[in-house]
């Protein structure tokens, strides 16, 4: 009766096959460990970097990386120390517009135009934000915005 194990301990090529096809996947799932290493430690970096921002009253949470992209008021602010687990900065400024400001750090320096609002009011506040912050290209995008807004109503 031929054993089956002497098969898989054999010094065959077909032996030796086996074995370097076990070996590629100990080395597939090393790799696939080694890149969730460095994930947990992209986010665990990301978590000792978090900040929060008071504007207005309202807690927007980012990351100190995400403000520093691009100079404005906001790095030079957080560039001061604060205490806490989470440093805190409090902009008495209206957190309505924030978000967009905050989204456009986020992307550095990216925005679609057409993402913005389209009443004037909203990008004209928003302008005004954009000016407090030193916030210069996005100010420019804002006017943009603006314009196309116009030449859209004179249309109608």
């Amino acid at each position: 009766m031929p054993s089956t194990s002497s098969r898989s301990r054999s010094r065959s090529p077909v032996g030796h096959r086996d074995y370097d096809e076990i070996s590629i996947d100990a080395d597939d799932q090393f790799e696939r460990e080694e890149e969730d290493i460095k994930v947990l430690d992209g986010l665990e970096r990301m978590q000792k970097d978090i900040i929060q921002l008071d504007i207005g009253g309202y807690k927007f949470k980012t990351t100190s990386r995400t403000v520093n992209q691009i100079p404005s008021k906001l790095s030079k602010l957080i560039s001061l120390k604060s205490s806490g687990n989470v440093p805190s900065y409090f902009v008495d400024r209206d957190p309505k517009h924030f978000g967009i400001i905050l989204n456009y750090l986020r992307n550095n320096g990216e925005i679609d135009v057409r993402t913005l609002p389209d009443e004037k009011s909203a990008l004209a506040a928003i302008m005004v934000e954009c000016k407090f912050y030193g916030l210069v290209e996005l100010e420019s995008k804002v006017k943009k915005r603006l314009e196309m807004c116009r030449c859209q109503h004179m249309m109608e």
